[in-house]
């Protein structure tokens, strides 16, 4: 927080209050037009004031201060940041591996997966990436991403990011042999694929 001097002020109050709460007064001794307020919480909304005063001598060798009018309300949302880079590292037959930027302040992430027209929780995380499993096979599925941290034993989330798309990759088929069996016949085969099914294709000459 910073302000102009106040001429001929021997010092500055600055006061707070959380959300809707009471004031609070966090200094009344402070000399600088400047101050650092730290240990917000995530979630909060704060509003800060300021005023100069007076100090003057009293009886008996004391001293007292006399405020000025507060300054004009300011105030600052303490919100996560919004998770970006969220983009699709890798697929396989059943499984889509994201990965993202890491977040400032954040103490895990939370995964979510679009299942009809609803976003279902995945898995929360403390890395950047996550690879999401048990999909199937051939299927595009939207995925997105926020950050939170844990505040009085509850989750406190940040602005989700944006939605990526994957889809899950159908496998090759691998270990491909034919052997002759016959005058008229071959034996194919191939190592087992996490799939329903196999189709197979032949093609005689040139055809």
């Amino acid at each position: 927080i910073t302000w102009s001097p106040l001429p001929k002020a021997d010092g500055y109050r600055i006061q707070f209050r959380e959300n809707t709460g009471e004031w609070q007064t966090l200094t009344d001794t402070l000399q600088t037009t400047s101050y650092t307020v730290k240990n917000l919480k995530i979630g909060s909304t704060y509003s800060f004031r300021v005023n100069g005063y007076d100090e003057y001598k009293v009886l008996f060798g004391g001293t007292s201060k006399k405020h000025a009018t507060p300054s004009v309300v300011v105030s600052v949302s303490n919100t996560l940041g919004k998770v970006t880079g969220l983009k699709v590292v890798t697929t396989t037959p059943t499984k889509v591996k994201l990965s993202w930027s890491k977040v400032e302040g954040a103490q895990g992430y939370l995964v979510q997966k679009l299942v009809g027209k609803t976003w279902k929780d995945v898995k929360s995380t403390t890395s950047t990436t996550y690879t999401v499993t048990g999909l199937k096979t051939d299927v595009t599925t939207s995925f997105r991403v926020k950050a939170y941290v844990i505040q009085s034993g509850k989750k406190v989330y940040g602005s989700v990011s944006s939605t990526v798309k994957g889809k899950t990759a159908v496998p090759a088929i691998e270990d491909f042999k034919v052997s002759v069996t016959g005058t008229s016949s071959a034996k194919l085969s191939w190592d087992k694929a996490s799939v329903s099914g196999y189709q197979i294709y032949k093609k005689t000459g040139s055809g």
